[in-house]
């Protein structure tokens, strides 16, 4: 029986592991811990790409890991108006 569970995830910001709710279907994707969402959340779209690919650039991802990771936080401002409304929904 398919069920939500809070499960481990790594941080593709900062790599750090938390925990979120999430189903069995885990979809490949970016994930973004609770500090470097309330981080970045008050950021411009400019000042976000920047910070975003100044983290990765340690990594090694290219440009197309920087706009995923920017997409997946975009999307959460446009369904929530607070950093914090997401947090309390992945809890």
């Amino acid at each position: 029986m398919p069920g939500l569970m809070l499960r481990e995830f790594e941080c593709s910001l900062c790599q750090a592991q938390f925990m979120m709710l999430a189903g069995d279907l885990l979809l490949p994707g970016p994930n973004v811990c609770d500090d470097c969402l309330t981080a970045v959340w008050p950021l411009d779209n400019e000042a976000l790409t920047h910070h975003v690919r100044e983290r990765l650039g340690a990594q090694g991802q290219g440009e197309a890991g920087v706009n995923s990771i920017v997409q997946h936080i975009q999307g959460h401002r446009e369904q929530w108006a607070a950093a914090e409304e997401v947090i309390r929904f992945r809890r």
